[in-house]
């Protein structure tokens, strides 16, 4: 039988990554939550923790490499939670937010150049795993549904930010398929003797969590508001952009599921039927 070929990793990558979270998790501001404020100091002490796993890098192996990228992500994550939820909590301020947004997804963007760099020959998705590669994704698209959610009933803001805007929705929309896209439906032959029928009915149609489910209606209605602004507020259309289109598929699918595999479990259908019908008139 033939050997394994031994995974290239680059450790020192890490390691120069983990030291530079350190440093800016040191000098961050206290968040004025209690809860924020909590979560930081975790961060700290999980990113002291991570540097001492690392620090000896010739005795580190590839399992090993990948488990220090993997926590390095779970801390980055939860402090880019931190500024996030700041934004949420001031209502994403039209002076700030676009600079905000900008930097934190600089933070996600800067994980995956690192899986890249310290496991060169795979991909992220790979050495991050599916869960993590998943929620760098949602959180993107989380983030621009949220911003845009906020921006859309006021009106005067949205006149002066109107191309920003749309561009987010196209983004909102582009990072939650990707979101969907990272795991393959399951076939029949991939479908466990425990799974029940309504369980592999969802993952058959991709769906295998219920923010699957809530990437699904958060993009729909980001395409709705793209629609309706171009027939309300002259939005541009975008070439590489089908809202009508995209909209419509995605709300299908949720619909398809709250109504078939997941009836009767506490999720609704109405909004998404609402805009369903504006699609078709």
């Amino acid at each position: 039988m033939a050997a394994q070929e031994e995974e290239t990793f680059y450790v020192r990558s890490l390691l120069d990554a983990a030291n530079n979270l350190n440093s800016i998790l040191q000098k961050s501001p206290t968040p004025q939550s209690a809860e924020g404020k909590g979560s930081l100091d975790t961060c700290r002490h999980r990113c002291d923790v991570l540097l001492t796993k690392c620090a000896d890098t010739t005795a580190i192996t590839a399992d090993t490499a990948k488990d220090c990228l993997q926590e390095y992500a779970q801390i980055l994550l939860d402090f880019t939670f931190i500024h996030e939820n700041e934004l949420v909590d001031e209502n994403f301020p039209e002076t700030t937010t676009s600079s905000r947004i900008a930097k934190i997804l600089g933070y996600f963007d800067s994980l995956l150049d690192l899986a890249k760099e310290v496991f060169p020959d795979i991909q992220p998705m790979e050495s991050l795993g599916v869960e993590l590669m998943e929620c760098v994704l949602w959180r993107k698209g989380a983030l621009f549904y949220m911003y845009c959610h906020q921006t859309w009933p006021d009106t005067d803001r949205l006149s002066r930010n109107k191309t920003n805007f749309q561009q987010n929705l196209r983004d909102g929309v582009t990072y939650l398929q990707e979101m969907l896209a990272v795991r393959r439906p399951l076939t029949v032959d991939q479908c466990s003797e425990r799974d029940d029928d309504d369980t592999f009915t969802l993952m058959k149609s991709g769906i295998f969590s219920d923010t699957h489910l809530l990437a699904l209606m958060y993009a729909g209605e980001m395409c709705y508001w793209f629609v309706k602004g171009q027939k309300e507020e002259d939005f541009d259309s975008m070439a590489d952009f089908k809202a009508k289109d995209t909209g419509t598929q995605l709300l299908k699918s949720y619909i398809d599921a709250i109504k078939g595999p997941l009836q009767g479990s506490g999720w609704n259908t109405d909004r998404a039927q609402q805009i369903l019908r504006y699609f078709d008139d």
